[in-house]
């Protein structure tokens, strides 16, 4: 693709450079600049995956971020729960976001906290229909 298409403000792939800047800040960079001491991160391994296939919805953690992906295009979920670490979490990035020019439905001011439902540490979230978006775990103060 042509670099003034690229770069056209009018043009909506900018928004998805401006998506993919993000991400690469988020996850990319720190991992490949390593610990400063010459070595560099390699990103654990997934774990703790979460895929309901009526749904269309996949969830998994990596380290404090928890992936929310909902390929859904017809169904959008509210107070969709599932199992993860006890904690706080906020949301970091969001594909939904106006800035990349979503529908700006999802709320990234709120603190999502898991709650002890038979034992289990559930967290419940609204996924709108096909949106993306990381959350983080955050430390206690």
């Amino acid at each position: 693709m042509p670099k003034r298409i690229r770069l056209d403000p009018k043009i909506k792939y900018k928004m998805r450079r401006v998506m993919s800047e993000k991400q690469d800040r988020l996850l990319i960079l720190p991992a490949l600049m390593g610990d400063g001491k010459g070595n560099i991160q390699v990103p654990d391994t997934p774990n703790n995956i979460w895929v309901r296939v009526y749904d269309q919805v996949l969830i998994f953690r990596r380290g404090d971020y928890i992936f929310v992906f909902n390929f859904n295009p017809f169904m959008s979920f509210q107070d969709y729960g599932f199992e993860t670490e006890e904690g706080n979490y906020k949301i970091i990035l969001n594909s939904d976001d106006e800035t990349f020019l979503g529908q700006g439905r999802i709320n990234t001011e709120i603190l999502y906290k898991t709650s002890d439902t038979e034992g289990h540490n559930i967290l419940k979230l609204y996924i709108p229909v096909r949106t993306c978006f990381v959350l983080e775990k955050r430390k206690e103060d």
